[in-house]
């Protein structure tokens, strides 16, 4: 006898939301099936991989990648700012007359 299909109550609000609940959904079915010996090796594969060190490496460089890109970004916007705060301070001398500065 087959065993009746859980309907969850909970609904998803969003589309992030949808998805995060088909991930766990995914992952649930592939623990059952690895437990039950009945996983496809494409499934062991696929957690095999997760669990070797290269993977590791890998998603730690991913990281550390993303935290030079956001560096990146701050620095471009710190260095916005303080270009307009030299012509601010340029426009000010000229204001009080200096005749040095075209």
């Amino acid at each position: 006898m087959a065993k009746a299909k859980k309907v969850s109550k909970y609904q998803p609000s969003n589309p992030e939301a949808v998805e995060q609940e088909m991930i766990y959904l995914a992952i649930n079915q592939a623990k059952m099936q690895l437990e039950q010996g009945i996983a496809p090796a494409s499934t062991v594969n696929y957690f095999l991989k997760l669990a070797s060190s290269r993977e590791k490496i890998e998603q730690e460089m991913l990281a550390k990648q993303i935290s030079l890109l956001e560096a990146k970004v701050e620095n471009i916007k710190n260095s916005e700012v303080e270009t307009q705060t030299y012509l601010d301070a340029i426009e000010a001398i000229k204001k009080y007359g200096y005749s040095g500065i075209n």
